[in-house]
């Protein structure tokens, strides 16, 4: 075996053993994302558990897919066909997937049709699924007696701010407030409480039921 002979193995050994670290390198981070995805998903359910128990529903239904998020609108006010706009955007978007896959191997003009509509679709339905999260976290806001801000922090850390309101003693689900099934868009009232000038007292009716006082 002469000198190049040599050096030609040595370079293959080399690029092998490069190969092999990368692969683990890649494998870990793969591990990695995935264990973040899980503990994510966990702390998610867990959360949702403890703030639907909180709001009269029963925690299990954290565990279901689909019904976790009829249980959230449910919990919102919102009307229940709000769950076809929640669910939309993950449906194209794995059917997107699978028109890219298909055009991979058939370049034909319909398919690409297909494949951009699809997209444009997907990119719609993604945004109407952002305003409906928007809707919960403004409807939920209210039922909390919180205000905008409020709503703001539940869209963007969802999962924190369930736990937040869940575990708070101070923070009470309000049945009595009245929530729009449209969200942002339609009329919210809230049944606010009416008091006497002269003594203070709750006045439910025209008169004041202590002092006699018309109020109303």
């Amino acid at each position: 075996m002469d000198y190049s002979e040599l050096n030609e193995i040595l370079k293959s050994t080399s690029t092998n053993s490069d190969a092999e670290a990368a692969l683990a390198v890649l494998g870990v981070f793969i591990v990695f994302i995935l264990g973040i995805v899980l503990i994510a998903a966990i702390f998610k359910i867990i959360s949702r558990w403890i703030f639907f128990k909180k709001c009269g529903e029963e925690g299990w239904k954290s565990l279901i897919p689909i019904y976790t998020d009829l249980t959230l609108l449910n919990v919102a006010k919102l009307n229940w066909w709000w769950i076809f706009i929640l669910l939309a955007g993950s449906i194209l978007s794995m059917f997107q997937s699978s028109i890219n896959i298909s055009t991979a191997t058939d370049s034909s003009v319909q398919l690409g049709v297909a494949a951009v509509l699809v997209r444009f679709l997907s990119i719609f339905a993604s945004l109407a699924a952002i305003f409906a999260r928007i809707n919960i976290s403004y409807n939920i806001s209210k039922k909390f007696n919180k205000n905008g801000g409020y709503a703001v922090l539940i869209f963007l850390f969802e999962p924190i701010m369930f736990l937040v309101l869940g575990l708070s003693k101070n923070d009470k689900y309000d049945e009595a407030v009245e929530v729009s099934p449209n969200g942002i868009f339609g009329i919210s009232t809230s049944k606010q409480s009416v008091y006497c000038p002269d003594c203070g007292t709750e006045v439910k009716q025209d008169f004041c039921p202590n002092c006699g006082k018309k109020v109303r």
